[in-house]
């Protein structure tokens, strides 16, 4: 019984320690508004991923719940589902361009940093927009994964809209 134990526990453990390693602090502002302003626009983009990718993966749920009973469930709330399936469609869209635009400022503030005085001041603006570009890189992985939510779940509720003579927008 010990031996099948161990096994389970550490294949429980290893994932959520390896996820909670990938995730990054909004670190201190350091008292420079250039980098300030980017570490904290950062850092709202990253958390506004993470509640888009919790949403999406909320509704994922609820859909594949109605997996086989898809015909019970009333338009109203599958038309609901859908409707905020499109908003989040586009509120990545509109994320994703941030993130491009902020992906190109770092590198200019990473060069910046360097001459920052006093030297403290360069470490700290230096780490902080490293910490911010990790930041950034994790919301791409959220918007990547609920990209693909999307456009199964999109595609899964148009059919049934549509099998229904539901009219889509």
């Amino acid at each position: 019984m010990r031996k099948l134990v161990m096994p389970i526990l550490l294949s429980i453990l290893i994932p959520v320690s390896l996820m909670a390693q990938d995730d990054v602090d909004r670190p201190a502002n350091i008292g420079d508004s250039e980098f300030d302003n980017f570490k904290n626009t950062s850092f709202d983009i990253r958390e506004e991923s993470f509640t888009l990718r919790e949403s999406v993966t909320k509704i994922d749920e609820e859909i594949k719940n109605y997996s086989g009973v898809m015909n019970t469930i009333g338009v109203e709330k599958l038309k609901g589902n859908f409707k905020a399936l499109l908003d989040t469609k586009t509120a990545i869209a509109t994320i994703v361009n941030r993130i491009g635009e902020l992906d190109n400022q770092s590198k200019d503030l990473l060069q910046n940093a360097k001459s920052l005085k006093p030297k403290t001041k360069s470490l700290k603006a230096t780490k902080n927009t490293n910490a911010s570009v990790k930041g950034l890189k994790l919301a791409k992985t959220d918007l990547d994964a609920v990209k693909e939510m999307l456009s199964a779940n999109i595609e899964l509720l148009t059919n049934e809209l549509k099998s229904r003579g539901e009219p889509i927008e």
